[in-house]
């Protein structure tokens, strides 16, 4: 490996619209020590063109054409080859900010860290990602830094060590691979550095220019929460081999926990992806319904007992009738243009703990180590502008007016 060098991997498919910019924001770093691999994976447009244009203007840029295998085959092939101490992932349609290299090395080197992690500009997420250091031995660090919304389940936002990578993309997974990625190779992982600064621009192509897209397709697709191939489902689905991976370097319990937590936030991911995508409340409503009563949810909130806090819907008394209020709220801050300043993940979140969510009988405090039961205790002790907004929320539909 070459020390101090940044493999920065960028599978592209007919990425011609936005392959140079891309490119361009990774070549124009303050950080100069760069392998940049381009990796065809044989797209039938100009990409290709483009890729090896650039290649012939900077010498840090090789050019890899392969076989069409999907985005997690061309990052492995990416991976086969870098040469770098550190490596990072970039999607080939999102940008850098031009100091983004150099402040993640500096986030490894200054806390002798494994992985640096920062926050992100995304058109649905935002994430409540602070400057932190996070000892992964610790069950409290571990899943603080698992929770953090969006953060930890994408590979783009983060620089490793080289040789803290022993596992690479599971070929065979087409949806939330990257989770696991990132989930199976935190074995290898004892420092983690986080910033709160968004470093990282990510794209999401309109469903006009991108309509086949997994995102738009699933969207689109009439009655979808009949098939169960939405990506609540779809993630939900890794849940065994997210258990096998980090029991291996977690106990029994602990890895229930740590697999079971983006079961939940997954819910409210989709939610927010479907509301993006223009999808019809109805649909969205139907979707959640299904979901608020699988089995997987249900004990993906059922696991936070130990925090002090207990899931206390029974889907089967009501007919999800409380899950649909819970929409209706969510569409009444979406529309407030007063409320446009929140952070939507967590009024959601907040709204859902509200609604959802009671203390658990018993002499132990909260701990608030879990995403829901630092919500629980916010709204508790009244921390925040957004608890306010969500209580607000609640008591004026009680009351009969609008906000």
């Amino acid at each position: 490996m070459r020390k101090n060098i940044i493999s920065i991997i960028v599978p592209f498919y007919k990425s011609e619209k936005t392959l140079e910019k891309c490119v361009d924001s990774i070549l124009n770093q303050t950080y100069k020590d760069l392998e940049v691999i381009l990796v065809n994976d044989r797209g039938e447009d100009n990409s290709l063109d483009i890729a090896r244009s650039i290649a012939k203007r900077d010498s840090r840029v090789v050019v890899y054409d392969k076989k069409h295998t999907g985005v997690s085959g061309s990052r492995n092939y990416g991976l086969a080859r870098a040469n770098g101490e550190y490596i990072q992932f970039v999607d080939s349609d999102d940008t850098l900010d031009p100091t983004m290299c150099e402040k993640m090395v500096n986030l490894i080197q200054s806390n002798n860290a494994d992985l640096a992690v920062c926050n992100f500009e995304h058109p649905v997420f935002k994430n409540f990602l602070k400057d932190g250091v996070y000892d992964t031995s610790k069950k409290d660090d571990l899943l603080q830094y698992i929770q953090t919304t969006f953060a930890v389940v994408v590979p783009w936002n983060k620089l490793w060590k080289h040789e803290c990578i022993s596992t690479s993309f599971d070929e065979t997974v087409k949806f939330a691979e990257d989770d696991l990625f990132n989930i199976v190779n935190l074995e290898n992982v004892k420092i983690i550095a986080s910033t709160s600064e968004k470093l990282y621009n990510y794209f999401i192509a309109p469903i006009e220019e991108c309509p086949s897209s997994a995102l738009n397709s699933i969207a689109n697709q009439e009655e979808f929460w009949k098939t169960k191939t939405s990506f609540w489902y779809l993630r939900a689905l890794l849940y065994k081999r997210t258990y096998k991976q980090v029991r291996d370097f977690l106990n029994k319990r602990d890895s229930k926990d740590v697999s079971y937590a983006h079961v939940f936030d997954f819910m409210i991911w989709e939610f927010l992806l479907f509301e993006q995508q223009g999808t019809p409340v109805k649909a969205i409503k139907e979707e959640l319904k299904q979901v608020f009563a699988e089995k997987r949810f249900i004990k993906s909130l059922n696991c936070r007992k130990q925090y002090g806090i207990e899931y206390k819907y029974r889907p089967k008394k009501d007919d999800g009738k409380l899950v649909e209020e819970y929409v209706d709220f969510c569409y009444r801050f979406f529309k407030d243009k007063s409320a446009e300043h929140f952070e939507k993940f967590y009024v959601m979140l907040y709204l859902f703990t509200r609604m959802f969510i009671t203390r658990k009988k018993t002499k132990k405090g909260i701990n608030s180590a879990d995403i829901i039961a630092r919500a629980y205790q916010d709204i508790i002790f009244d921390t925040n502008s957004e608890v306010r907004y969500v209580d607000k929320l609640i008591n004026g539909y009680k009351n009969g007016f609008a906000i």
